[in-house]
């Protein structure tokens, strides 16, 4: 006799796993739901099937979220985690830890704050840097504690949109944005005001990594610690809802290379 086998209708069939993947991950990109963006990663950096969580592999990687503030009062959180070390990582090693926010022309193969474009929060000694320069701000943290973000910006001025119209974003000058401000908290705790009267622009949270250092963000609606002295606020959540900037970049299909991995390093990617 003769078994006869229905052929799935072309609409479902996998004649590409990448593209299937894709699409998939458009429709959740799409649905309401703000994470770490796979396409705005450095290669270095891993993220977890629910692109909440991210660990570091070699050198300062960057990583930023898929959605962006644009204006208003804005809060979020990044657990710092234990650290997921190979066996044969070397103990003099420390991985380390900088969160903060950035625009799309942030530098994500170096740590947020290397540049014009980031500011962050540093773990190992608690400074901020901007554009490549620290100064002494708050209390080290490590892994167990809870880092809140709190980001006030202003709404964009006119001369701001004159960079649509340049192909060459060099050409249009950075603008203050006065009255704007980012202020950190280390397990609800307030560490004052870390920048004011920032670059104003579409920012990003995101976090720098280095070695096998790792986080979680919480993008809300709910928090581990509120910024009890900063009671309007909005969860990062409600970009959602604001005409805010989505990276524009095709979703890349999640690989072996973007998961939660740990090999160990080679020694000339130390740094």
């Amino acid at each position: 006799f003769f078994l006869m086998i229905r052929r799935p209708p072309r609409s479902t069939l996998d004649r590409s796993s990448a593209a299937s993947d894709v699409y998939k991950r458009q429709v959740q990109s799409t649905s309401g739901s703000i994470e770490l963006d796979y396409t705005h990663k450095a290669e270095a950096l891993k993220l977890s099937p629910d692109c909440l969580e991210c660990i570091g592999e070699k050198g300062y990687r960057s990583v930023l979220a898929s959605h962006a503030m644009v204006e208003g009062a804005y809060f979020f959180e990044v657990e710092v985690l234990e650290p997921h070390k190979p066996i044969l990582f070397d103990s003099f090693v420390n991985p380390h830890v900088r969160i903060g926010i950035a625009t799309k022309k942030a530098d994500i193969e170096i740590p947020i704050g290397a540049d014009k474009y980031g500011y962050c929060y540093r773990d190992q000694d608690g400074s901020v840097f901007f554009n490549g320069e620290g100064k002494k701000y708050g209390s080290p943290f490590a892994p167990g504690d809870t880092i809140g973000v709190f980001v006030n910006l202003m709404p964009l001025k006119p001369p701001n949109l004159l960079e649509k119209k340049h192909k060459d974003a060099a050409e249009v000058s950075q603008v203050v944005s006065n009255g704007s401000y980012i202020e950190y908290y280390v397990n609800g705790k307030s560490q004052g005001i870390a920048f004011r009267d920032i670059y104003e622009g579409e920012y990003f949270a995101g976090a720098a990594l280095y070695m096998h250092g790792r986080v979680r963000f919480n993008f809300g609606p709910k928090f581990k610690f509120e910024p009890e002295n900063r009671p309007q606020f909005k969860p990062y959540i409600e970009v959602l809802s604001q005409k805010t900037y989505k990276m524009k970049y095709p979703i890349a299909k999640p690989n072996l290379q973007s998961c939660l991995l740990y090999t160990s390093p080679r020694p000339r990617d130390r740094g």
